[in-house]
This record gives C-alpha cells, structure tokens and sequence, in this order.
C-alpha cells in the first residue's frame, strides 16, 4: 500500500497526520495515551514483524507527524474515527485508509479549524459512499489517477503533508482481542 512512501512497513493501510504547529507539544507518550495504548515495546523499524503484535509507528516530517499503522492494528482494535474527532477539535488532523481487505477502496478525512472540512468514501464496487464538504485542493486531478495508493498520495501531498521523513519511532503492543498466529507456521 504505502510501502514506497514508508519502506519499513509490511501492510500498511490507515494512516493519520497531525499538523506539527498544533501538535509540537505532542510527545510519542501522550500520543499513545491518546491511542488507548497502555503496554508497549519500542521497536526499530527495521526488526522484523511479529504476528502476535499489532505495530505502528509515529514518524516526523517538516510539517507534519505521521501515525501509521502496519497491518490494521489500531485502526481495527481503537475507535480512530472518535479519537480523530476529539484531535479534529484542536488540531489540523488528515485520516487516510486505503484497503485490500473491507468494504472501502479509500477514505479520507479531513479537519481543520476545530470541523470536519471532508470526508470523502468509495466502497469497492466504485460507489461513492461519502462525499462531504467542499472538495480539496487538488483532489480533481488525484481522484482522475487510477490507483487509490496514488490518488490518496495525491490529496496527501495536496495538503502539504511531505514524505521527507526526518525521525521514525515504532511501537508494537499486543492485541488480546485479535487472532494469535502461530508464528511457526509462516
């Protein structure tokens, strides 16, 4: 999905952006709170994936911080879209989901000053589910590309979200309510 953005990451899927300048207070540790994220271990992203672990991780650009998640793990076991809201409030916040395995092709959402400027949804039969608010910069020309990876690096970049990554951390944190693997098998 994003892996020429992030090379690092094994699946990557949902990802959001928090604007530096609302959120330099910001440490990985209140970030990790805000994720309902109790018990974790700092990886390096270069350490291999562990199936029993859900991992992410926070990385920083010029303008931006980005949390991604690799291989579903906060996006299916946290209430993103809530805390997306409450950080919506305060921060300039860019929610993307791109998916290989649900009922969307793509979403995105958007906030900024304190409200949800768009939200933008396609299931996979090429519906639009969802079209919110006043269309962004940009977004014309990345919805006419034919890749949804594409297309939402499109709006990414039209935000002002660059991938010139300066610092990446990682986290894993285990999961009890998802499917242990057995390791060995794979």
């Amino acid at each position: 999905m994003l892996n020429f953005r992030y090379p690092f990451l094994s699946n990557p899927s949902m990802c959001f952006f928090i604007r530096k300048e609302n959120a330099l207070n910001f440490t990985d540790e209140q970030l990790l709170k805000l994720l309902l994220i109790e018990e974790y271990n700092s990886i390096n992203a270069l350490d291999e994936y562990k199936l029993k672990y859900e991992r992410f991780f926070i990385v920083e650009s010029k303008n931006w911080i980005h949390i991604i998640d690799d291989n579903y793990g906060l996006d299916f076991t946290r209430n993103i879209k809530e805390i997306l809201i409450d950080l919506g409030k305060t921060n300039e916040v860019f929610y993307c989901w791109i998916d290989d395995c649900g009922p969307y092709q793509f979403e995105w959402i958007y906030y900024k000053d304190g409200m949800l400027k768009r939200k933008y949804v396609v299931n996979t039969s090429d519906e639009i589910i969802e079209d919110y608010g006043i269309p962004l910069n940009g977004e014309k020309d990345a919805l006419s590309l034919k890749d949804n990876l594409e297309k939402t690096c499109g709006i990414i970049s039209s935000i002002g979200i660059d991938f010139n990554l300066l610092n990446i951390r990682g986290y894993e944190f285990f999961n009890p309510n998802d499917f242990i693997f057995n390791e060995e098998e794979y």
